[in-house]
């Protein structure tokens, strides 16, 4: 089993719009969450590795069980 399943309900939102996620970590466990823009995704070094940077934003997280 993954250590987290989680999916978002849009792949891209500008700035004011809003985003949501869902996820369940393997036994139920509270999630954290922060949101960052993906600079490169490629995991290949040659490429520039995976690259990201924190985005000020403001994240709620409601739990249900």
């Amino acid at each position: 089993m993954p250590p987290l399943v989680a999916y978002a309900d849009r792949l891209s939102v500008r700035p004011g719009q809003t985003i949501r996620f869902h996820g369940r970590g393997p036994s139920g466990e509270a999630l954290a969450a922060s949101v960052v823009r993906v600079i490169c995704a490629d995991p290949n070094p040659a490429i520039g590795g995976v690259q990201t940077e924190t985005v000020a934003a403001d994240v709620t997280i409601h739990a249900t069980l």
